[in-house]
């Protein structure tokens, strides 16, 4: 065989042909890959790695943003119907989706449970996400019987407040486990519709792109790139002041 050139450019050994008694002579003791530092040159290709050329060959990696989370497992695929209606919104932007109050069914429900935070607080009627959970599905199924009869009405909310940093204290609503269900049913319904005209720089209230996601690229961006100053703003009582016939005619 010829030499033939790698695309590091390091060159293939010779092999020479074996031949039936001939001494090919002592084998000489296989030579240990160079480490980084001595006197082969390094080409920096255009991915942003640093190679290092020999026969040992080093690879030198930049910095990398952390990969995008794993979504892969029955546990984040999306039921049919809702990869339906992400497809329409993604596919045909004009499109105005009809009767959506008739998707809310025990198969949408039962994705929403699914999904809901075990974790959370009763309600006024002190009934615990484990004590509905013991009947689910006959919950379900009468839920889904209210809201056909156009009989659901939502309970009321139990306030609670817990301390803020600066001494004073937020107040926080907590539904019942139903109106919580029903909820996280309509969200899933309109996430399929209204996340695909998001960003994926647009933090807020949405899979993977929350907080937390926000606070991780930002040390990221603070760590690696350019910057003087770091400004932080708060609108104060924003939710206590925000317009909600607006936030209902952005939907309508």
């Amino acid at each position: 065989m010829g030499n033939q050139e790698t695309d590091l450019g390091s060159r293939l050994p010779v092999v020479e042909p074996f031949e039936a008694g001939r001494s090919t002579g002592p084998q000489q003791k296989e030579q240990q890959p160079k480490t980084f530092g001595e006197s082969d040159h390094l080409i920096v290709l255009r991915d942003g790695r640093a190679d290092h050329m020999g026969k040992g060959v080093t690879v030198m990696r930049s910095r990398q943003r952390q990969l995008e989370p794993d979504n892969v497992g029955p546990e984040n695929i999306k039921p049919t119907f809702l990869q339906a209606l992400s497809i329409k919104a993604g596919t045909a932007k004009t499109h105005r989706f009809q009767n959506l109050y008739g998707s809310l069914n025990e198969s949408l429900l039962f994705e929403a449970w699914r999904r809901l935070n075990k974790k959370g607080a009763p309600g006024v009627d002190k009934v615990t996400i484990a004590q509905y959970g013991e009947h689910l599905g006959e919950n379900i199924r009468r839920l889904v019987e209210r809201l056909k009869r156009d009989d659901y009405r939502s309970r009321l909310i139990r306030r609670k407040y817990i301390p803020k940093g600066n001494g004073k204290e937020r107040p926080l609503g907590i539904p019942v486990v139903e109106d919580r269900l029903l909820q996280g049913a309509a969200r899933l319904l309109l996430e399929s519709i209204y996340e695909q005209d998001f960003q994926r720089c647009s933090y807020g209230y949405r899979p993977e792109v929350g907080a937390q996601r926000a606070v991780k690229d930002l040390t990221f961006e603070l760590q690696f790139g350019r910057y003087g100053y770091v400004v932080e703003a708060d609108i104060k009582g924003f939710f206590d002041n925000i317009k909600h016939d607006w936030l209902l005619r952005m939907l309508e």
